[in-house]
């Protein structure tokens, strides 16, 4: 029977690379990917709240408009107005990560006793490396529903917008 060979210093220096993608990308997931998508959905806030504004403007001018654009200042400022709701409730429900950075450097410092206690760094590494697994999945999961409701916002100011500009053509069309 042949006799198979392990290197334990390629493996170990592997499971450190591994642990190092692992940090990158929980740091990605948990960092940069959240702040870009708030500063989207605030970014959304402003534009139908200006767009609501735009709206309301043109109501008293209601009288002298065609029925068709008095039916695209309804659409429009319902449409406006569902992505406010939406975005404010967005930003409401915003859930602090049960894998946040507290949770991270509580971890780190329990990871430390234990190997400090043990000497099993192998197996300390693994652990995190489980950590990492089980928080980036839980935050890819937040992150695909907020990308979601931005996803949706954007359609329906793209179709807000569309209105107002139909409300503009057809007041000074007529």
């Amino acid at each position: 029977m042949e006799k198979v060979f392990f290197d334990e210093d390629a493996y170990n220096s592997n499971i450190e690379l591994l642990l190092d993608y692992a940090k990158k990308e929980y740091e990605k997931h948990f960092t940069e990917l959240p702040v870009y998508q708030d500063n989207n959905l605030k970014t959304y806030l402003w534009i139908s709240a200006a767009l609501i504004g735009l709206q309301l403007t043109t109501i008293d001018k209601l009288e002298s408009m065609p029925n068709s654009s008095a039916c695209y200042v309804a659409i429009s400022i319902s449409l406006s107005f569902l992505v406010f709701c939406i975005g404010i409730d967005s930003l409401r429900v915003r859930e602090k990560s049960i894998f946040g950075l507290e949770k991270y450097n509580d971890l780190t410092d329990r990871a430390y006793k234990y190997a400090k206690s043990t000497g099993s760094r192998r197996k300390l590494q693994l652990c995190l490396i489980d950590f990492f697994e089980t928080a980036i999945d839980s935050e890819i999961k937040n992150n695909v529903w907020r990308g979601g409701r931005l996803r949706a916002m954007s359609i329906l100011l793209l179709f807000s917008g569309l209105a107002l500009a139909m409300t503009i053509i057809t007041y000074f069309v007529q």
